[in-house]
């Protein structure tokens, strides 16, 4: 018996020595996928933020460009009275 081991310590064999060291090794790369997962999520979080803030901005500037329109077409109507405004020809058919 080993010298450093007492009546109350059994030591493990060698196979079993070799599993320990490798579930140790499989936890390290496990807990570095977890990390790698927990960066790749928060840049995608990062990402989905800026398409959101473009998102709103592209958002607006359509809803600007609807109310352009809707103000030219009402000057139109002033000036030429109701009618249709054929944009590909420039002609506006009066009602």
């Amino acid at each position: 018996m080993d010298n450093n081991i007492n009546e109350f310590q059994v030591k493990i064999t060698e196979d079993e020595q070799r599993e320990i060291v490798q579930l140790n090794a499989d936890y390290q790369e496990t807990l570095i996928e977890m990390g790698e997962l927990h960066l790749n999520k928060t840049t995608i979080k990062q990402e989905l933020e800026k398409l959101k803030e473009t998102e709103n901005t592209v958002n607006s500037k359509y809803e600007s460009l609807k109310k352009k329109e809707e103000l030219f077409l009402e000057r139109l109507s002033i000036k030429y009275g109701e009618g249709m405004l054929d944009p590909k020809t420039g002609i506006y058919i009066k009602n």
